[in-house]
């Protein structure tokens, strides 16, 4: 199991999600899987991490975190999951919701318009205790912390055809 303690790099917190430079996503032999119309491509020496729980493929990520430098303008892609499957801050890794009725943060790009139905986001939520400090130190422009109070959160995006 990944620790998710609190880790700094020259005196900045470093989100969960940030890739440090030890670790690499590399692509590794591909091959086809099944047969007839079940037909996929899988990799050669493929793990479990390597799947979703739909049975989409995934960029794999070596895991090792805190190693290195901490590489800001990167998403480490199976944390990045880990944290929108199972709605894990994206700086702390903690459970972003402690009660029921609880709404969801999201740090969304600023476009000068209110969050709309159905809005999405391929960003983890934040906890109240990281929400600020999210928005003010995300490396991509103008975000702002927002409340999500949908209750279902769908995945809605990933690359390639259904499984």
């Amino acid at each position: 199991m990944v620790s998710a303690s609190q880790l700094t790099y020259r005196g900045l917190t470093v989100p969960y999600i940030t890739p440090w430079t030890d670790e690499r996503n590399h692509i590794p032999t591909l091959v086809r899987r099944g047969r007839g119309g079940g037909m996929r491509l899988g990799y050669h020496d493929e793990s479990l991490y390597d799947r979703d729980w739909r049975g989409a493929l995934w960029i794999p990520h070596t895991m090792a975190r805190g190693r290195g430098r901490a590489r800001f303008d990167g998403v480490h892609a199976l944390r990045q999951r880990r944290c929108m499957n199972d709605l894990l801050c994206q700086v702390c890794a903690r459970p972003t919701q402690t009660e029921d009725d609880e709404a969801t943060l999201f740090v969304l790009r600023n476009d000068g318009r209110p969050v709309e139905d159905g809005e999405r986001t391929t960003a983890p939520p934040v906890c109240r205790q990281h929400a600020l400090e999210a928005a003010a130190h995300c490396p991509a422009p103008s975000r702002r912390p927002c409340r999500n109070p949908c209750r279902t959160r769908p995945v809605v995006g990933r690359c390639g055809p259904p499984p």
